[in-house]
């Protein structure tokens, strides 16, 4: 991964399309009387901070509180030092580095004095970050508010259909190589790929491979030398600026 390619840009994702996606968010908020909103983000559930702000994580928890009125605020297990980093790559007028995410974000609901928080996918909420916002803010009500956040997601404007199509370039790319046909084995043959799409600015690539159709036809991550068969199948999943 190479940080320099990950830089917000904002001629691929100007800052009035987030502009416009919060205020569409805090529209419904207000909607739903709710003082603001949390959603959780981690390596693997990234799209929707990164629909609202442009920042991907990565390896850390992070909690993204949108308040009704204002801009959002991100707390984050990422230290320190790595601050100036995810400013470049986002667009977020407040990063709060602790350990505990849960419990930054309670302090700041309880010395707002807010009373309903929404919470996207609030099942999903880790266990930790659940109790420390109950400890930090015991008189904040929590709830889903997962339709509302789907309600403002679900129109795709033309700044994602754009990071959509270079994904999708950058995919076809790393498949569409001439030497794919020379690799000796599903392994060779999945690096090759994955390596070329990280070359092209991909954040992240999984490959999975079906080595032998006529055996099996599932699809799997490979990570030895399995020999390829006489038919074989290679899908390739790639992110770009957070889309697939």
């Amino acid at each position: 991964m190479r940080r320099g390619l990950m830089r917000w840009d904002e001629n691929e994702l100007p800052k009035a399309v987030l502009l416009e996606r919060r205020a569409r968010l805090q529209a419904a908020m207000r909607r739903d009387r709710l003082d603001g909103l949390l959603i959780y983000t981690n390596l693997v559930r990234p799209s929707a901070v990164c629909w609202l702000t442009g920042f991907t994580p990565y390896w850390i928890d992070s909690l993204l509180l949108v308040p009704q009125d204002g801009p959002p605020i991100l707390a984050t297990a990422l230290s320190k030092r790595v601050a100036d980093w995810v400013r470049s790559t986002s667009y977020i007028d407040e990063i709060v580095n602790t350990p505990r995410p849960g419990s930054a974000i309670g302090q700041r609901l309880a010395a707002n004095g807010a009373s309903r928080i929404g919470v996207l996918e609030f099942d999903a909420l880790p266990g930790g970050l659940f109790d420390d916002l109950a400890v930090a803010a015991p008189a904040v009500e929590l709830s889903d508010a997962s339709e509302a956040f789907t309600s403002c997601r679900r129109p795709i404007d033309a700044a994602e259909r754009k990071l959509i199509a270079r994904a999708d370039a950058v995919a076809k790319a790393a498949l569409d190589q001439p030497q794919l046909t020379d690799a000796g084995d599903a392994g060779e043959l999945a690096g090759a790929i994955e390596k070329h799409a990280r070359l092209n600015a991909a954040e992240e690539a999984y490959i999975a491979v079906a080595p032998d159709l006529d055996a099996d036809r599932r699809l799997i991550r490979v990570t030895q030398a399995v020999p390829l068969g006489r038919r074989f199948a290679v899908r390739a999943s790639v992110a770009y600026k957070g889309s697939w």
